[in-house]
């Protein structure tokens, strides 16, 4: 496998399990690869699990270049996820937990056509959200509740991920965890104001009597400053 780069799409899905990767090899070692390793420009396309089985009885893989003539990188990203979904049972959610991982590759592409000229004012997160929904087949709100999902809490999205749980389920788990985050920065927040209120009551008092020791005042007026700076005094804890 070291011969080969892996397309970053094909890397998105696992590894067959090592008993079945096992399996395959075996069955390759009696009956021969009956279908080949995928290649475009040197990266596999398809066919990982293929080549590694081949690596483990030691046999040289059946490999094959793909003659497709490829417009655009979101082209080829495409082909891999029609091959690859085929052939797996996702859910939903699953899909949309795969189309958040496949976001960054398509934000790049259009990073890339915006440098040349080709995008036309789009929003890119938008367009990208749209486009991996598309690919993966799922809507796009789950995979807006998907890359939330992951923001907040990445080990209920790995769980979701895994087919573990379904979106719906892992943000009502976490929907209680959010909820004491929001009320704690609130608390923490208005702690900050107070804190700042109380720093400039204590400087102001001290402040002010700097000044009245300074003005030589009668005992009746320096009375009546006392009592006023006794009260801010007061107010600080």
């Amino acid at each position: 496998m070291t011969d080969f780069k892996i397309h970053p799409a094909a890397e998105l899905f696992p590894m067959l399990p090592e008993r079945q990767l096992d399996e395959m090899a075996q069955d390759i070692c009696s009956n021969g690869q009956r279908m080949p390793v995928m290649v475009w420009r040197n990266q596999v396309i398809d066919g990982r699990n293929r080549l590694k089985a081949c690596e483990l009885i030691g046999a040289d893989p059946w490999v094959q270049k793909c003659d497709k003539d490829f417009a655009t990188d979101d082209d080829v990203i495409r082909y891999i996820f029609s091959i690859n979904l085929l052939r797996r049972h996702l859910s939903s959610s699953e899909r949309a937990a795969l189309a958040v991982e496949l976001l960054p590759m398509l934000k790049t592409g259009a990073r890339e056509r915006q440098t040349r000229g080709v995008s036309q004012k789009i929003d890119e997160a938008s367009r990208a959200t749209q486009e991996a929904a598309e690919i993966t087949g799922t809507n796009r709100q789950y995979v807006h509740d998907a890359a939330k999902l992951k923001e907040q809490s990445p080990e209920k999205f790995a769980e979701v991920r895994r087919g573990e749980k379904t979106i719906p389920q892992a943000m009502k788990e976490l929907k209680p965890r959010v909820v004491r985050a929001n009320i704690d920065q609130v608390v923490a927040e208005e702690e900050k104001l107070v804190d700042g209120i109380i720093s400039d009551l204590t400087n102001a008092t001290k402040k002010l009597r700097k000044c009245v020791d300074s003005l030589g005042l009668s005992a009746q007026s320096v009375s009546r400053v006392s009592d006023a700076v006794n009260v801010i005094a007061d107010l600080i804890p």
